[in-house]
């Protein structure tokens, strides 16, 4: 069966989230962790197993998939995707050498011909950025089947060094036109939204990725996510080390990618470490209906934050170290009902501008945020207070939908917000 989503209660007495149904472990589905904190950096990793089988049992593995090991030399993921079967899962096996994306043509995308292009001040010029069009890929230099699984730290994978470029995506706020144009070749063309380009799509609607570690590079400027999971019912993220796979240049579109990109359906997000001084969300989150992040710890990126957008349902969180240059995490339009129960880690902010340790737009209704031994940093706009900032959309969100045992919240701007 596919990998599933418990659902958690937040048990008082102990002060542990529990699985409904489970014995008391707490949020984590790994009984034997051992967390010890944001220092615990084997907890955040991947780890060595000897046997596929062993690696399959430690990491909770889907059992409805095929799993291919890998016996394909030097040959680029993109070329060994296209081979695989619809459930298959590629197994990567430690080397010295890196498992390698061809970067050669660019981002591919189905039917495009070209991109808006932009100057040196990174408004659109009246240029135009070729694209491959290839009939697999939809702005990506890959895209797995069900997905990897890797048997430790020594897996690396990264994008090959190549002579391919491409300039900045306009940011659309800044634009007269508020737009960025795909061109295809049939002559038609549209809108994107977004910065479209990443390393690694995928086909599966339960995809799986475990236990391996993703790096990036420059490609002229242009943005990118590491891994993107679209319109999936249940997205697994296992063990990944996402050390600077991404890309951005601003918490804004088009220059706001993530290391992790989920959009639609749930997620389960354990024992992954972000690490990058290059780009901006760690994770964003598009459209989803709920999910878990256990033991998760992030650098601090250069741009943007946690993301969600106009997502629902109950997101618990629990051992997520979180550190921001920015605002520490982004509520934005979320549905009527978004649930956010984030027990035990680390909110800290390192930003000279106005400290937020959230913000929200709560367009569609009240969030409710409850943060059970959380440690925001004291240095917010506010010293010393737990620091929600409303940018838009007053007399919705209310005070009492906000919980903190560790910091006094702050309420800001104060008319913005209802009892």
């Amino acid at each position: 069966m596919p990998s599933s989503i418990p659902t958690y209660a937040f048990h008082k007495p102990t002060g542990q989230w529990r699985a409904k149904g489970r014995s008391p472990v707490g949020i984590d589905q790994d009984p034997g962790s051992n967390p010890t904190g944001e220092n615990d950096t084997p907890n955040f990793r991947p780890v060595s197993y000897a046997t596929l089988s062993e690696a399959r049992a430690a990491l909770d593995a889907p059992t409805d998939a095929n799993y291919v090991m890998w016996s394909h030399g030097n040959q680029h993921l993109e070329q060994v995707f296209a081979s695989l079967g619809a459930n298959d899962i590629l197994v990567l096996p430690e080397r010295p050498e890196p498992y390698l994306i061809d970067s050669s043509n660019g981002f591919m995308a189905a039917g495009v011909k070209e991109i808006d292009g932009t100057g040196a001040n990174g408004m659109k010029d009246g240029s135009r950025v070729p694209i491959v069009s290839n009939n697999r890929l939809w702005f990506a230099m890959s895209r797995a089947r069900r997905g990897i699984l890797g048997m430790g730290p020594g897996v690396i994978i990264e994008p090959s060094a190549s002579g391919w470029s491409a300039p900045r995506q306009p940011i659309l706020q800044n634009e007269p036109d508020g737009t960025m144009l795909r061109y295809m070749l049939d002559g038609t063309s549209a809108p994107l939204v977004g910065a479209a380009n990443k390393l690694i799509e995928v086909d599966h609607n339960y995809p799986f990725f475990a236990n391996f570690t993703m790096r990036g590079r420059d490609f002229g400027g242009v943005g990118y996510s590491g891994i993107s999971s679209a319109s999936h019912t249940v997205t697994t993220i296992k063990r990944v080390h996402f050390d600077g796979c991404w890309r951005g240049f601003a918490g804004i579109p088009n220059g706001e990618t993530g290391g992790l990109s989920i959009l639609q359906g749930t997620y389960l997000v354990e024992h992954c470490d972000f690490t990058s001084n290059n780009g901006p969300s760690p994770i964003m989150w598009n459209r989803t209906t709920g999910g878990a992040v256990n033991h998760v710890r992030t650098s601090l990126p250069n741009y943007g934050m946690f993301t969600f957008w106009r997502s629902g349902g109950v997101n618990n969180f629990q051992n997520v170290w979180l550190n921001s240059r920015q605002t520490g995490m982004n509520l934005e339009e979320n549905m009527a009902g978004f649930e956010l129960n984030w027990h035990t880690g680390k909110l800290n902010l390192d930003y000279s501008g106005n400290k937020f340790h959230f913000s929200m737009n709560p367009a569609s209704g009240s969030n409710k945020i409850n943060l059970v031994d959380v440690i925001p940093s004291p240095n917010g706009y506010t010293p010393n207070r737990l620091c929600l900032n409303i940018y838009t959309t007053s007399g919705v969100q209310r005070r009492q939908d906000i919980t903190c045992n560790t910091l006094t919240p702050e309420y800001l701007p104060g008319s913005y917000w209802i009892a």
